[in-house]
């Protein structure tokens, strides 16, 4: 399961529909279960922009593996 979070408004537009509705959202694991006892829990953080009109996710910072070279 996982903890959505938002942070706040963002403060340019949004690059797919040019709407000004657009914040800022973290979203991680939950720690449940065993997860609680392991001290070496990873809660695999991701943060991204959202648009409230399109629906549109904007990454901060690309996935593992995501190359931007063509």
């Amino acid at each position: 399961m996982r903890i959505r979070e938002t942070l706040g408004a963002v403060d340019g537009p949004c690059l797919l529909c040019g709407s000004a509705d657009v914040v800022a959202v973290r979203t991680r694991l939950a720690r449940r279960g065993l997860a609680r006892l392991k001290p070496g829990f990873d809660p695999d953080e991701h943060r991204y922009e959202l648009c409230r009109g399109c629906g549109a996710k904007n990454l901060e910072t690309p996935p593992v593996g995501y190359s931007q070279v063509p």
